[in-house]
């Protein structure tokens, strides 16, 4: 079963103009579809729709500075010797950070100043 999100404009992050009576579907953990209402396959008995109404529809955001590997308390890299365990931890600090900017719609992100 997919959601599909039904919005008077969707913006389609391709660069064209935006859409008006736009729609995007999300199935599996993906946006499957993006497009103009007409132009988009979804089953009304099967899937689960949801009309956003005059909001504007934007899939992803990107955020172009941030720091995954040094928000996260214990992830600045320690003065003096560095081993294999500091770096695992810091991977792991910076996959749970990437979770997080995920569930708040940053689906793009450019990592800057990880040494």
């Amino acid at each position: 079963m997919a959601t599909v999100f039904i919005a008077a404009t969707v913006i389609d992050g391709t660069g064209r103009d935006p859409l008006q009576d736009g729609a995007l579907v999300y199935e599996n953990g993906r946006i499957t579809q993006v497009g103009r209402l007409g132009d988009i396959s979804f089953d009304t008995k099967e899937d689960n729709v949801i009309d956003v109404g005059e909001a504007v529809l934007l899939p992803g955001l990107v955020d172009c500075h941030c720091h995954l590997f040094y928000l996260l308390a214990g992830s600045i890299p320690p003065k003096g010797d560095w081993g294999p365990a500091d770096t695992i931890k810091m991977i792991h600090d910076g996959m749970e950070m990437a979770q997080l900017w995920l569930s708040h719609g940053v689906t793009t992100v450019r990592d800057v100043a990880t040494a």
